[in-house]
């Protein structure tokens, strides 16, 4: 199987019901390429192959409320006098934003340190 199918299955159990499988399939290939640039040199996806599927199907999620032109999930739902909420915005791209976190977080001991900071070389 491919590492892009594997993605996307992963990505599916995650992603909201009714998520458009092209769509989604489209952001499990971005974001394929994104956690690959990431890796220090020498390390490959098969290196870190169970992390690497988990953390870019993360990725694929989170982007689904900007790509869908979203932040309509529901919130809450009530069956007697019928009742439905929409989550807040806010609360959609913090779950996105945590999904990002957890994603790098996971991928960290693979990944080039890019965007860190280190002091080198400071004369005192």
């Amino acid at each position: 199987m491919a590492l892009t199918d594997e993605i996307y299955q992963t990505a599916a159990v995650f992603a909201p019901v009714g998520t458009d499988e092209q769509m989604l399939r489209s952001l499990c290939r971005a974001a394929e390429q994104a956690v690959a640039a990431r890796l220090r040199p020498g390390v490959t996806a098969d290196d870190c192959h169970d992390s690497f599927v988990c953390a870019a199907a993360w990725i694929a999620v989170s982007y689904l409320p900007q790509s869908a032109g979203a932040g309509k999930q529901v919130r809450s739902f009530t069956v007697g006098e019928v009742s439905v909420t929409e989550a807040e915005a806010a609360s959609v791209s913090g779950a996105a934003a945590c999904l990002r976190t957890q994603a790098e977080l996971l991928m960290a001991p693979y990944c080039a340190s890019g965007g860190g900071f280190a002091f080198l070389g400071v004369r005192g």
